[in-house]
């Protein structure tokens, strides 16, 4: 729709955002689906129910971790949707922010391996709780011509 208004400068945070989820959703989607390309077996301790004995059960979980992608797919999508409305940012802001805190808390005692990693998800965590902060903003005012 057409505005007579004077045309505002800066960036859309809000389409940031948007495209941020989307990206961070398609991080997690290709995530899993390499996870099933890596390990596609699963080898589980069961009982014999004829002997009685503990065996090793071979179970294939490509099937299970393509329905966990697609769910993880439509949870992202409907963030995607969400965080155009302005509740949406700031409870997703505050969950941002728990889960970082708990993050540092166990960092300490995680292993050395693990650290990289748990640093890989606070950068992320870092990234777009600022995107998120940046979209709450208010935007700049009107360009105003000076004579």
């Amino acid at each position: 729709m057409a505005s007579l208004a004077a045309p505002s400068q800066g960036m859309d945070w809000v389409a940031a955002v948007r495209w941020v989820t989307a990206a961070y959703g398609a991080v997690a989607i290709l995530g899993v689906l390499a996870y099933g390309l890596a390990f596609q077996y699963l080898n589980v301790p069961a009982q014999d129910p004829v002997t009685g004995r503990i065996v090793e059960q071979t179970i294939n979980i490509r099937p299970f971790l393509l329905g966990v992608a697609v769910v993880v797919a439509i949870i992202f999508g409907i963030f995607t949707w969400l965080v155009g409305y302005t509740l949406a940012r700031v409870i997703w802001l505050v969950l941002i922010v728990i889960s970082a805190f708990a993050t540092l808390s166990r960092i300490s005692g995680e292993p050395s391996q693990a650290v990289l990693a748990t640093l890989l998800s606070l950068g992320f965590d870092a990234s777009i709780a600022f995107v998120l902060v940046m979209s709450l903003l208010p935007p700049p005012g009107p360009v105003v011509a000076r004579s």
